[in-house]
């Protein structure tokens, strides 16, 4: 999952802060769920009406994208890394212009300078070793991992998922199914 690749990848240890963009939606709800587990203090960039149920999911604090960011982050604890699973280049530079010693690490932005020269800019889409993988389902099967699934559609609906999946503010994944009993 892309989720657990991006930790792997920021080397994410215990305690420390991290920032996560998009952590309402499929890959964001992953890596809330994969960084509490890990023993991280979780910062979720998400919509005002989804704050409650992201701390719920596992976030110590949220961040309001509709209100401006630097006086929200100002009264949190310092953040060490910024896990972006969204790719705006102007959220970044926003939540990153006073975090002198901020890693960034993006799954959506190849390429992104930071604002300041302290800081460190990378993009990440390694895949996960057969190890990561049972990792993930020994997670799922004891439940400590919770899919949140915001919808299934049929494959030749793509259209209308690839839609709802582009639709801010909701929480988790869009899935196609394929039946192929049917051809």
């Amino acid at each position: 999952d892309a989720a657990l690749s991006l930790i792997k990848a920021a080397h994410v240890q215990t305690g420390q802060v991290v920032i996560v963009t998009g952590a309402t939606g499929g890959v964001g709800t992953a890596l809330i769920q994969l960084l509490k587990e890990q023993g991280a203090i979780v910062i979720g960039l998400t919509a005002p009406q989804n704050k409650a149920w992201l701390h719920q999911l596992g976030s110590n604090y949220e961040l309001d994208y509709t209100q401006p960011l630097a006086p929200q982050l100002a009264q949190l604890p310092k953040p060490a890394l910024l896990l972006d699973a969204v790719g705006q280049p102007e959220l970044l530079t926003q939540l990153s212009t006073n975090q002198p010693e901020l890693a960034i690490w993006s799954l959506s932005l190849q390429q992104w300078q930071p604002p300041l020269a302290s800081q460190t800019f990378q993009f990440t889409n390694r895949p996960l070793l057969p190890a990561d993988y049972r990792h993930l389902l020994d997670l799922l099967a004891t439940q400590q991992l919770q899919p949140i699934i915001r919808a299934t559609y049929d494959f030749h609906d793509f259209q209308t998922a690839f839609k709802t999946a582009q639709t801010h503010g909701q929480h988790g994944r869009v899935l196609l199914s394929y039946d192929s009993s049917l051809n």
